[in-house]
């Protein structure tokens, strides 16, 4: 499966055609591949090459679930496909999801000035201090230890 942009996930227009850049290691299921080194490099740099943020949209959560639930990187169903949805749900989602309000509210001065001062707000009030020791640390300690 190739995509017209950069990512595969980051354009719905889905072509038959090869383009500059197709997704790394798709073998259908129960072909053995005969790839060589060669053939592998090239694929695997493409793989984890982030896309151009200065020319590519990013993903919508919409394209970003149909990938998950029907994109050729496995089989329609099995095993594989319960694990990438589930990858999705919980990893890949919720992630997606708190960058992209986090970006929607650096992007202005006008949103990240309010933003700042009502945490600030919170965090000066009695139940503030409280509240971040008991659920923004763990919650930020959980992350850092999930995702680092």
């Amino acid at each position: 499966m190739t995509t017209v942009s950069n990512s595969e996930v980051g354009s719905s227009d889905f072509v038959d055609a090869p383009t500059e850049r197709e997704s790394a290691f798709e073998v259908p299921i129960g072909v053995k591949s005969e790839a060589t080194l060669s053939d592998i490099w090239p694929r695997a740099l493409a793989y984890f090459t982030p896309p151009s943020i200065f020319t590519e949209q990013p993903a919508s959560m919409a394209d970003l679930r149909r990938y998950a639930h029907a994109a050729a990187w496995t089989s329609k169903a099995g095993a594989r496909r319960a694990l990438g949805i589930g990858y999705f749900r919980l990893i890949a989602r919720p992630t997606t999801i708190a960058c992209r309000y986090v970006e929607w509210i650096g992007q202005r001065p006008g949103r990240a000035i309010p933003v700042y001062a009502l945490w600030k707000l919170v965090i000066e009030t009695p139940p503030g201090p409280w509240i971040a020791q008991h659920f923004i640390m763990p919650l930020a300690s959980f992350a850092g230890w999930l995702f680092l």
